[in-house]
């Protein structure tokens, strides 16, 4: 009772304050059907989006509470300045029962979600078509959200996306969604986004929620396989939380998310403040000479030279064969196809 009493006293205060923040900041909008995306018009050096399901509807609410009565500013903990203009309430769109529907941010932090009402706003952004890309021009409604937020905000100089999204995907129990994911976020890397920082959290699959699933943890270890400097791992964080700050099988508290994303912050800023690793080349590798034939993967991705992050292919049809005529010591294979040599790392082929 305290907790929904706490919420709508907080909920008050958010509308009142953001409300104030709109008067300052003034309009210019791209709107989509439930979610605003407004610009403060200040500059900022760097922004961050958060994509998921109803794990990020929920998280855009907690941090909405902590910035209540703070001017929209986010004391996480972080040397980033974060603003987080928010407006939950009912002037677009309510739900069924006349709560409110219509979200609007403003700032340099923005969530992406479709809300909280029908089967179709939910099953929209539950679907992992939602976070989907094939690279040319297709793409899921949460991926178009993204770049509607980054239109409007031509006074962020640089963008860190968040994928918190897979929650329920993982329940289709198949090794094969690792797959669409690690695809999608290669397109998000190489396509949709070169310009911007992408990084990819994990799912907290040892919840009640995923007992019984088989392959619970593919799109886990798809993302660790493939993206192993962008993957944000926190099933140490979901274990001690599990199931004591938990809402219900799958949600946290307000805390929780708060703690979670707080850590996320400071974590990418850590990741973009660590001295910058010498690029290896060639004359400074030793390689180890084979010959031995071995077959491609959903994590298999070419490069120009081991090591210095030229893409040639992001992805490979699986099962190809490929002949491996060189390891390097920094963990890359040497391939020939089709007469020419390229790297990959060795986790991306299979005997």
């Amino acid at each position: 009772m305290q907790s929904q009493i706490r919420k709508k006293e907080a909920f008050k205060v958010v509308v009142s304050v953001v409300l104030l923040l709109t008067v300052l900041f003034g309009s210019g909008t791209t709107a989509s059907a439930l979610t605003i995306y407004k610009s403060d018009g200040v500059y900022h050096e760097e922004g961050y989006i958060f994509v998921g399901e109803s794990h990020s509807v929920i998280a855009s609410h907690a941090v909405g509470f902590e910035t209540v009565g703070n001017g929209g500013v986010w004391d996480y903990g972080g040397t980033i300045p974060v603003i987080y203009g928010y407006i939950w309430d009912g002037s677009r769109s309510v739900t069924q029962d006349g709560s409110p529907n219509t979200f609007t941010m403003m700032g340099n932090l923005f969530f992406v979600f479709e809300g909280n009402d029908n089967e179709e706003e939910i099953f929209v952004q539950m679907s992992k078509n939602y976070i989907y890309s094939d690279g040319m021009g297709t793409r899921g409604r949460g991926v178009e959200k993204i770049h509607e937020i980054m239109d409007a905000n031509p006074n962020i100089a640089h963008w860190n996306i968040i994928s918190f999204h897979g929650a329920n995907a993982a329940l289709e129990d198949s090794p094969a969604v690792g797959s669409f994911y690690v695809n999608s976020y290669r397109n998000w890397i190489n396509y949709e986004f070169p310009e911007a920082d992408c990084y990819f959290m994990s799912i907290g699959t040892m919840k009640k929620y995923y007992r019984g699933v088989r392959h619970k943890d593919a799109i886990n270890n798809a993302l660790a396989a493939a993206f192993p400097d962008r993957f944000l791992d926190y099933t140490a964080f979901y274990a001690e939380r599990c199931p004591d700050r938990m809402i219900d099988t799958v949600h946290w508290d307000d805390g929780t998310y708060v703690d979670l994303l707080s850590d996320v912050l400071v974590t990418i800023q850590q990741k973009q403040q660590a001295p910058t690793k010498k690029i290896p080349v060639l004359s400074d590798l030793t390689i180890e000479e084979v010959q031995e034939l071995c077959f491609t993967t959903n994590r298999t991705v070419l490069y120009s030279q081991p090591g210095n992050g030229v893409v040639v292919c992001p992805f490979c049809p699986p099962d190809l064969p490929v002949m491996v005529t060189g390891i390097t010591n920094n963990g890359y294979f040497r391939v020939v196809i089709d007469g020419k040599e390229y790297f990959t790392l060795t986790d991306g082929l299979i005997k």
